[in-house]
């Protein structure tokens, strides 16, 4: 009877291995499932995180020139308005001098009434070249202040993209950090 108890207990202890056997098989074959599903999903988190880095940065390059394209833009048309200002500033002087030059003209032909009465025509004239160098000014004035909108919208332009350069340092740190676990993951991965 013990060696028919022993032979029972061979038995069971024999079930007990395979079971256990198979049981060690199953969980090899689980734990290479999930190995393998984080392979994939490391891989899909690498390309995305590569696909946004590269997004940004385009985007980061775009923005730089097209900021550098806006700003030559704007200089010259500054420069333009400069010229413009100082060529205008000149032909100014000069009415004011012929301004001059006619009323001292006018002075002298009071003593000749023929001639006064032309010259009334021209002073009426002068008068007509005064109006129209005023508005000159008043719209140099207005271009001015224009440039000067132009100017702060830039300003306020650059802090957007400063903002934005900002930003993107804030995502791509967070993409690190995201990316951190597939990191760590792959020390133990084979």
């Amino acid at each position: 009877m013990t060696k028919q108890a022993q032979a029972e207990g061979d038995d069971q202890f024999w079930d007990l291995m395979e079971h256990a056997c198979s049981t060690m098989e199953r969980i090899e074959q689980h734990i290479d499932e999930h190995n393998e599903a984080g392979l994939k999903r490391r891989e899909v988190t690498n390309l995305l995180i590569r696909g946004i880095t590269l997004f940004l940065v385009i985007l980061a390059f775009v923005n730089l020139y097209l900021l550098v394209d806006l700003d030559r833009s704007m200089r010259s048309i500054v420069l333009s308005m400069d010229e413009m200002t100082s060529h205008f500033s000149v032909v100014a002087e000069e009415m004011v001098e012929v301004t001059t030059h006619t009323a001292s003209i006018g002075e002298h032909m009071n003593y000749m009434p023929s001639v006064e009465q032309s010259m009334a025509g021209i002073n009426v004239e002068m008068d007509y070249m005064d109006r129209s160098i005023k508005s000159i000014d008043y719209s140099l004035a207005s271009v001015n202040f224009d440039l000067g909108v132009i100017d702060s919208n830039m300003i306020e332009l650059n802090g957007r993209l400063y903002n934005l350069n900002q930003n993107v340092g804030v995502i791509r740190y967070d993409m690190y950090k995201i990316s951190k676990p597939a990191r760590f993951m792959n020390n133990f991965l084979p």
